[in-house]
């Protein structure tokens, strides 16, 4: 299965008239799942989809301002620095894109897919790369400040304050450089690789790992301040507001833990692991996980104030593997949540070209398919949530 992010404005404020916490205020749909999370200006909101584009929607109604089209999926996230957005994407290029008509500044070719999401500080762009290196490049021409080679993947995403440039690799250790020339100035060796991106706060630093742990390190010279273990792999990135550090869990819990001395103050069960990485305010804060739910927690004691269910759809069969026969009939099914109506889509190709089977008014888990003549050992299938952006695609291929 194939997770999907839905892109999706909620109010959690009453500021806004006949609207209550929780409520749905606008959808948009992509023609492929996201997973990049949003960066917000006054009039719009940007983020990267997996049908290779980027996105501008206006932030009151969520209609289409522009979008620009990469080479492969976006993982990565936005980061908005003046009037340019930069972001990095799986055709191994980092994007500098005017935030408001979408036309490309510039692009720089890195040796891998870029998952890790950009920070900017002092006009120079920070990002990691799945070809090892992190990156500094000048914010107007893309050039090549400097790069620093770590022993893996770098999936997390850079920090950035006046002294450091502080980030994980999947090589198990937390990097911290110096932000003018790259020169490490401390690495902590961890006991698990690290998806994670850090979060800086009063001279610390915050970050997950693969192996249960949230880590508490000085900013200055690498030592831990104190290890928390959790119950599952932290892909999770941290929030750290009132000496409250909050994160997510494979293990289903958000967790708050006190910043300063790593002790446990609460926890909250959703259905699903979470990836997303929170966000809180004074009062509430606020996460998404896979078991669909957008939840919104009192800070005090995660107590739940509201959630809001999205849609979803999982593809059963086929789902790679399968050897079916032209001209035979096989049974196409899938499980889903809140979804009425739904299109299935074939592709002999891996997907670069679709072609629609049917779309069924009635969602009723299955379908039975007259196999076409196209033989192929590439083939997948594709269900789309036909009235929102709920959509799963067989985990590998089969062949007809």
């Amino acid at each position: 299965m194939k997770t999907f992010i839905i892109m999706v404005f909620i109010l959690y404020s009453t500021s806004i008239v006949f609207s209550a916490p929780g409520d749905l205020i606008w959808k948009y749909k992509t023609e492929n799942i996201i997973g990049s999370s949003p960066s917000v200006s006054d009039i719009a909101v940007f983020f990267g989809g997996y049908d290779t584009y980027i996105y501008s929607l206006h932030t009151s109604d969520g209609s289409l301002l522009w979008r620009y089209k990469t080479g492969e999926v976006i993982p990565s996230s936005p980061f908005l620095h003046g009037d340019f957005l930069y972001i990095g994407s799986s055709d191994n290029f980092i994007y500098a894109i005017n935030k408001t008509d979408g036309e490309l500044r510039w692009r720089y070719q890195t040796g891998g897919d870029v998952f890790s999401s950009p920070f900017v500080f002092a006009e120079t762009v920070y990002i990691g790369s799945n070809d090892n290196y992190l990156y500094a490049l000048n914010t107007s021409d893309g050039s090549m400040e400097w790069r620093y080679q770590t022993g893996n993947d770098i999936f997390s995403s850079p920090y950035v304050t006046n002294s450091i440039i502080c980030f994980g690799s999947r090589d198990f250790y937390i990097y911290a450089l110096n932000t003018s020339d790259g020169i490490l100035k401390w690495k902590y060796l961890t006991d698990g690789s690290i998806d994670s991106s850090p979060f800086i706060s009063n001279g610390v630093v915050y970050i997950g790992n693969k192996s249960n742990h949230v880590y508490c390190i000085n900013e200055d010279n690498g030592t831990p301040k104190w290890i928390y273990l959790t119950g599952g792999s932290v892909d999770s990135s941290p929030f750290v507001l009132n000496n409250i550090v909050y994160i997510g869990c494979s293990d289903s819990y958000l967790y708050a833990i006190n910043a300063s001395t790593g002790e446990f103050k609460w926890r909250y069960k959703s259905g699903g692991a979470i990836g997303s990485s929170p966000f809180a305010d004074e009062e509430e804060v606020f996460f998404g996980s896979f078991d669909t739910y957008v939840y919104s927690l009192t800070c005090s004691d995660g107590s739940l104030k509201w959630r809001y269910k999205t849609r979803t759809i999982k593809v059963i069969s086929p789902n790679g593997g399968e050897l079916w026969e032209v001209g035979s009939i096989y049974d196409i099914t899938w499980t889903s949540e809140n979804v009425d109506s739904v299109s299935i889509k074939f592709t002999s190709d891996g997907g670069s070209l679709w072609t629609e089977i049917v779309k069924m008014s009635s969602n009723e888990g299955k379908y039975s398919w007259t196999i076409p003549d196209t033989p192929s050992d590439n083939c997948l299938v594709r269900i789309d949530d036909i009235k929102d952006n709920a959509t799963d695609t067989s985990d590998s291929t089969f062949t007809i």
